[in-house]
């Protein structure tokens, strides 16, 4: 807990120095931008997308970035989610890509430029409409400095699932001969299970390659 204040701390002494550094080249939001959606899996998960667009030249940090293995630089890119009734989280915000990895005398460094996405995924528990609150807890860099940009509230609309296909979604599983983490259904199509779900294998691809792909960071659409 101690070298998690002292982290911190020394964060907070670094964005107190850096933006100085900075206001020269603008603020913040002449930076990033970013755009935010939902994107449904199915009927009762989906996943809450933002993603980040940087000018040339800047960075933001991956979710996996540790700054104990950085020299205690760079802060993780967060998502603060607001408490509700009508959803949980399935597992930690994700990146949407694979991170840019640099190493230098001050560690490893996990980062995006240009557009960066990240993901967390909900399970929706009303078959009413409701908003989801949450608000991204970031840091951007450039070869000059650093800066944090204050977090911003945003709430997005989702929609309920639907009863009936609760039973059908269950149909289609029973459709599906499953082997521990890997699946095939009627048509032949493969699956492999990842992150609590089951992932459809793109053709040419064996299904341990897949698995062993996304185990490793890669990106896909389910």
């Amino acid at each position: 807990m101690k070298s998690r204040f002292l982290i911190l701390a020394l964060f907070a002494a670094f964005a107190f120095i850096i933006p100085q550094k900075a206001s020269a080249q603008g603020t913040w939001n002449d930076k990033v931008s970013w755009t935010y959606k939902i994107q449904k899996i199915d009927d009762k998960t989906a996943y809450i997308v933002g993603t980040a667009k940087l000018i040339p030249g800047w960075h933001i940090f991956s979710v996996n970035h540790d700054p104990m293995k950085a020299d205690f630089t760079g802060y993780a890119t967060e998502m603060k989610t607001e408490e509700s009734s009508n959803f949980k989280l399935i597992g930690k915000l994700k990146d949407g890509q694979k991170a840019h990895v640099h190493v230098d005398d001050l560690g490893e460094q996990l980062y995006f430029e240009g557009t960066a996405s990240f993901k967390q995924k909900i399970e929706i528990l009303t078959d009413k409409p409701f908003d989801v609150g949450f608000a991204m807890v970031y840091q951007i860099c450039d070869e000059n400095g650093c800066m944090f940009p204050p977090e911003k509230d945003v709430t997005l609309k989702v929609s309920g699932y639907d009863p009936k296909k609760d039973d059908e979604a269950q149909e289609e599983e029973e459709k599906m001969t499953i082997d521990g983490d890997f699946a095939k259904d009627k048509d032949g199509n493969e699956f492999v299970m990842y992150l609590n779900e089951w992932v459809k294998v793109p053709e040419g691809n064996s299904a341990k390659f897949y698995k062993n792909y996304l185990e490793l960071g890669g990106s896909y659409e389910n």
